[in-house]
């Protein structure tokens, strides 16, 4: 834990000193919200955007969400985007949601699973995104602890692949990375032997600042960019639905 930290430290402080002057946690790879690769996707478009109308420029680390809440202590860290009051319990230091995710639970049609609500995944193998079990609500939580297996990939990647594998019963993911992965994969052409189970609510996400000063500059900031032309043309760029944004 000590060397990760460390090590963590180094690369942090490397690049907010090559960087600008907010240094932003964000999640590794998972498209197409964050590409991680080109810097770029519409999350991270869209939080440069804000910074950007608060003055500020903005440097993007992409890390491992497992210590988010401890990450933000850290010297050299000034924000955690992806995040919301189930991670951080200080509301002071949440931001208004800027960005939704609709996560679902995906399985083979052929398998004809009955998952109707979120207890019914107790009944199945799950595979998650990182930390999905503290920010999908107390019905998936324990639903997770009464499932036969439970398992949480870091590379979001991989998770249409243990599906077709049938490594796994059921995926817990946002459907828009879902499809995307499923479309870079060998499975691509699989797309209509899955069934979507549509069982949570919206999840909207904020980023958790260190300087409490910056959650009021990033709110005036967020109102003015959703209200922009500029983000009518990111949702046109990545085919996201404006209702099922902001």
């Amino acid at each position: 834990m000590g060397r990760f930290l460390f090590l963590l430290f180094i690369g942090i402080s490397g690049f907010a000193q090559a960087g600008g002057s907010l240094t932003i946690l964000a999640g590794i790879n998972k498209p197409p919200y964050v590409d991680q690769k080109q810097d770029m996707g519409f999350e991270i478009e869209l939080v440069r955007s804000i910074v950007n109308k608060m003055g500020d420029s903005v440097a993007f680390n992409y890390v491992n969400y497992g210590r988010a809440s401890k990450l933000l202590n850290m010297p050299g860290v000034d924000g955690v985007m992806s995040t919301n009051n189930k991670v951080f319990l200080d509301p002071d230091v949440l931001t208004d949601p800027y960005i939704n995710y609709h996560n679902v639970a995906i399985s083979l049609t052929k398998n004809n699973l009955q998952i109707d609500k979120i207890e019914d995944l107790a009944n199945y193998s799950i595979v998650s995104f990182q930390l999905a079990d503290k920010v999908l609500g107390k019905a998936f939580e324990v639903a997770t602890t009464k499932s036969p297996l439970y398992i949480q990939v870091t590379r979001q990647v991989k998770q249409p692949e243990m599906l077709f594998r049938e490594r796994g019963q059921t995926l817990v993911m946002d459907e828009q990375i879902f499809y995307y992965m499923l479309s870079i994969s060998k499975w691509a052409s699989k797309k209509h032997e899955v069934r979507i189970h549509r069982i949570f609510p919206v999840n909207r996400y904020s980023i958790a600042f260190k300087d409490k000063r910056n959650v009021a500059k990033f709110n005036d900031a967020l109102k003015r960019v959703v209200a922009s032309t500029e983000y009518s043309l990111l949702l046109q760029k990545y085919d996201f639905n404006r209702a099922g944004q902001f």
